[in-house]
């Protein structure tokens, strides 16, 4: 039988700015952007409270272009998924007829510091998502490769400026 400190212990899982969630072990899975959402839905209000499917909804596409309700249990599916194959203890428990809520044997660590935020003109998550799953990685990683790659020309254009403005002042 376990002792009674061993009943209250909760898995630690951490969820990285990345979208990976791992645990102490080692063990990691990684999540799209979509599921990593649903997993920051939930911890914002612990195993306390109730998530809705239609607060999931509000979260993941912010009343623009909301698919069916239905499509929430597949992402939970597929999180499920994820983390089981990874042999992690799940992190959705289900409130029949009313949502999901994080299990309260689990406690989801999320990066410290604020995140970075953009609105994209319409089809270009798409177009991200897209090319995320043709490279096998998060979309986080192709727009880090993109800012990096453009950052570099925008950069190299500025200075090319300045050098003229230098040489036409001298």
């Amino acid at each position: 039988m376990f002792n009674k400190e061993e009943r209250q212990m909760k898995t630690k899982l951490y969820l990285s700015a990345a979208n990976e969630l791992s645990d102490e072990e080692g063990r990691t899975c990684r999540f799209t952007v979509k599921e990593a959402t649903m997993v920051r839905s939930l911890c914002r209000y612990g195993s306390t409270r109730v998530t809705t499917k239609e607060a999931f909804l509000l979260d993941l596409y912010a009343r623009q272009d909301e698919p069916e309700l239905k499509i929430i249990d597949v992402f939970v599916c597929k999180i499920r998924k994820k983390v089981r194959d990874a042999g992690m203890p799940s992190v959705f428990e289900t409130i029949w007829g009313r949502g999901y809520r994080l299990d309260p044997n689990v406690e989801v660590v999320l990066p410290e510091g604020p995140g970075v935020r953009i609105v994209l003109p319409d089809g270009v998550l798409k177009r991200l998502e897209d090319l995320a799953f043709a490279r096998d990685c998060t979309i986080d990683d192709v727009v880090k490769a993109l800012v990096v790659d453009n950052l570099r020309d925008a950069e190299q254009k500025v200075w090319e400026r300045e050098e003229v403005a230098l040489l036409e002042a001298s």
